[in-house]
C-alpha cells in the first residue's frame, strides 16, 4: 500500500479509505435493503421473488453509497433508504408480467385470439 501512495500520490490513499468507508456503508446497510424488500413483498404480485428485490435493493444500496454527498446535510440512512425503495420500485414497475399501464383496447392485445370451439362452429345446437 505504501508504494502506491508514493506512486500515485495522496489520491491512491484518499480512494482506498473511501473504499472501506464504502464497504463499511454497505455492510452496515444490508438489514434495511433486506426489511424493504420484505415489506415491498407484501404489497406486489407474487411474480416477483424476495431475493430479486434484495439483489435490486443491494444495487441501489451501491448507487447510494457512489452518490451520496454529506455536504447536503441528509443523513445517510434517509438517502440510502430513499435509493433502495426506488430501486426496487423501478424493478417492480419494468416487470413484464405486471404493466404499469392496462393494455390498450385497440386490438393490440399481448396475446392471440382463442379459436371457437368445433361444436360452435357447426351454428346453434338444436333440440332433440
Amino acid at each position: 500500500m505504501n508504494a502506491a501512495i508514493e506512486l500515485y500520490g495522496a489520491t491512491a490513499a484518499a480512494a482506498a479509505v473511501a473504499m472501506k468507508n464504502r464497504d463499511a456503508l454497505v455492510l452496515a446497510n444490508q438489514g434495511m435493503v433486506r426489511r424493504v424488500a420484505l415489506h415491498l413483498k407484501t404489497r406486489i404480485p407474487p411474480v416477483i421473488d424476495v431475493d430479486e428485490l434484495i439483489q435490486v435493493g443491494m444495487m441501489g444500496l451501491l448507487e447510494a453509497t457512489n452518490t451520496y454527498d454529506p455536504t447536503k446535510g441528509i443523513d445517510f440512512d434517509n438517502f440510502a433508504h430513499a435509493r433502495v425503495r426506488g430501486a426496487m420500485l423501478d424493478e417492480v414497475l419494468g416487470c413484464p408480467p405486471c404493466p404499469a399501464q392496462p393494455w390498450p383496447s385497440t386490438g393490440n392485445s399481448p396475446r392471440p385470439p382463442r379459436p371457437w370451439p368445433t361444436a360452435w362452429a357447426a351454428g346453434p345446437m338444436t333440440g332433440s
